[in-house]
């Protein structure tokens, strides 16, 4: 029912936004994709499937467990095949964490969440940045007060989380509620963002993936034929990703065109364009979905192991 939901969502926002733009005009911007611009952006997507497998090992290392390059990346790619692929009511997170078991089902769900949570955490201090230099360069874009707003509340659910461990314990020896699965997340959290090193590296990471994740759409523009004011389209598209990922639709698709249909116009994009250079993203990782799940059915269960008994 749920999957059915999210498909029902992405497949009537698309039918609503391709019945606003000039079709053949669309095609012909579809057509005229440079397609060395595409590869481009394609490689560099694959490019960072590696940064966040490192991203997700320091996660780990600092819960004190080692796990193997390979198997990491192998787990990584079959969670963007579920993402991005196959149409199932389990999430890639999920799949993750089963096909993580050998670390430990609670380890390996507590540290893909924070993997994930950190991922939305250093996304939102980036919008939300993005949203202030607009707004004080008095850049129009619609609703930044309330994406603002947004940015913020995220931000501070993050910080809580982080410092919520001793409310969690008040709550538990308060309640009858057995909150020990929360707090225990909530350590593992804690040994990564309060060591300072820790913090630096796992952020670092991310604002590296979030920014060449604009790159890359900068050169879908480009291969389209935009090639004006590019950091400011890079820029919007971090605040077309942060929406993106909120999980109501099948893999971001619907969403992602829909937040572009309304940011791109007041930049000058054409709506057409705005259009065509969201759903070739989406085609992007689609392929990155494939090759992940091509890769992951292709090797080895030795291959596919995550314990480094080193």
């Amino acid at each position: 029912m749920k999957n059915a939901l999210k498909l029902l969502i992405s497949a009537g926002v698309l039918t609503v936004l391709f019945s606003n733009v000039d079709l053949l005009e669309f095609s012909k911007i579809m057509r005229g994709i440079e397609p060395i611009f595409f590869l481009f952006a394609l490689a560099i997507q694959l490019a960072l499937s590696v940064v966040q497998t490192e991203r997700w090992r320091l996660i780990l290392l600092a819960g004190k467990l080692r796990i193997r390059p390979v198997g990491a990346w192998l787990n990584v790619m079959i969670g963007l095949c579920f993402n991005q692929v196959l149409p199932s009511s389990v999430g890639g997170d999920a799949i993750r964490v089963y096909h993580a078991k050998s670390i430990g089902l609670g380890m390996a769900l507590q540290s893909i969440l924070i993997d994930r949570l950190i991922a939305l955490f250093t996304l939102s201090i980036l919008s939300f940045f993005i949203c202030c230099i607009f707004y004080l360069n008095g850049v129009n874009q619609p609703h930044v007060e309330l994406m603002l707003g947004l940015e913020l509340l995220f931000i501070f659910v993050c910080v809580l989380l982080v410092f919520g461990a001793p409310i969690i314990g008040k709550i538990s020896g308060m309640t009858a509620l057995n909150l020990n699965t929360l707090a225990s997340f909530s350590d593992l959290l804690r040994t990564v963002v309060l060591v300072p090193k820790k913090l630096v590296s796992v952020l670092s990471m991310s604002f590296i993936i979030h920014f060449f994740v604009s790159i890359s759409v900068m050169l879908l523009f480009v291969g389209v034929g935009v090639e004006t004011d590019l950091v400011t389209l890079g820029a919007i598209f971090a605040l077309v990703n942060l929406f993106s990922v909120i999980p109501i639709s099948f893999g971001g698709w619907g969403i992602r065109e829909g937040v572009a249909f309304a940011l791109y116009p007041v930049s000058g994009v054409k709506i057409e364009t705005a259009l065509a250079v969201s759903i070739l993203f989406g085609v992007v990782m689609i392929i990155v979905g494939l090759i992940g799940g091509t890769a992951w059915l292709l090797s080895g269960d030795k291959i596919k192991e995550l314990k480094n008994d080193e």
